[in-house]
């Protein structure tokens, strides 16, 4: 009995996890050649036919469904597979990878559990939310309590925007309005409420930073706004800035030269920090300027820094 095998679904489901075709190879028990020749395309696009064996050593090696490696033709199949095309830019790449290096999870299991885990932190955003209301209302209550029966006008107008503020965010949570305007944006940072919670409970820039550019002012509401994620662990490997040979390690890394599993295993040892930070940095020429990260992948070059929301906290010292 024969499968067919989509050379596309295979490449894109090897690429989402960082492999290699040689290390696919291993993991499935099949030989560099072979996989090499289930990737490449077919003039007639119908799929490389292989033995039922060989397509379960791969679907087990892969940890993914069948249909997720199976050639389907005719218009249902190409429906399918328009999702499976996404381009993701390398300075993103590199947070799956960040995230793999600590937690152990694949991207394809974090592209697979992001509808969960979004509406996860969409629920716990508005509870925090509902949290802050009831706090302004009790300030509220207190404040009218304190100023007495009679007020001057300047008072009454005050703890009437005052109320109507509690008011227009609590109508916003009721109506599930995930990024309504946050009233500390300003010209340095345009925030929403969303953004605004995930500041508030990130406290350590390891887990969660965002970077707020003074360029960057006008980013649309939503999650677009630059981040980093992990950078504790990115430092770890390429080196903290302003170490020998880090911006270049760090530049080869985000820039996507150089990505994680590309760095010989004898050289990820705790006592090989300087020879892994140099190996990592020959690997490219760039950057052509000590700028190089300021418009791309703020947050990473030591002169933006100030524009982290953790701007104030300490950086760790290198050991």
């Amino acid at each position: 009995m024969q499968t067919r095998i989509d050379p596309t679904k295979l490449r894109v489901e090897r690429e989402l996890r960082g492999w290699t075709q040689q290390e696919l190879a291993q993991r499935s028990g099949l030989s560099l050649r072979q996989i090499a020749a289930l990737e490449r395309k077919q003039s007639d696009d119908g799929g490389h036919p292989v033995r039922q064996n060989t397509f379960v050593k791969l679907t087990e090696g892969m940890n993914v469904d069948p249909s997720a490696l199976r050639h389907e033709s005719g218009t249902l199949g190409a429906l399918r597979n328009q999702a499976l095309h996404l381009s993701i830019p390398a300075h993103i790449r590199l947070q799956y990878d960040l995230i793999e290096e600590r937690y152990g999870v694949s991207m394809r299991d974090l592209i697979d559990a992001a509808p969960m885990l979004f509406v996860l932190a969409a629920r716990m955003s508005l509870s925090w939310r509902r949290e802050r209301v009831a706090e302004a209302a009790a300030h509220l209550d207190g404040a009218r309590g304190s100023m007495g029966y009679v007020l001057t006008e300047a008072q009454r107008e005050m703890l009437s925007s005052i109320e109507e503020g509690i008011g227009a965010e609590a109508e916003a949570i009721q109506n599930d309005a995930l990024f309504t305007p946050s009233q500390l944006s300003s010209g340095l940072f345009e925030s929403n409420r969303f953004l605004d919670w995930v500041d508030a409970i990130a406290d350590d820039p390891d887990d969660i930073e965002l970077i707020g550019l003074r360029k960057v002012s006008l980013t649309p509401p939503g999650l677009q706004v630059p981040h980093n994620v992990c950078r504790k662990a990115l430092y770890d490997v390429a080196g903290h800035p302003g170490e020998p040979g880090a911006n270049q390690a760090i530049y080869a890394l985000v820039s996507g030269e150089v990505r994680l599993h590309d760095i010989p295993q004898e050289l990820r040892a705790e006592d090989q920090r300087a020879e892994r930070i140099a190996w990592i940095g020959e690997q490219v020429d760039g950057p052509e300027d000590e700028e190089w990260c300021i418009d791309t992948y703020p947050g990473l070059h030591p002169n933006t820094a100030k524009y982290s929301t953790r701007a104030s906290q300490p950086e760790e010292k290198v050991k």
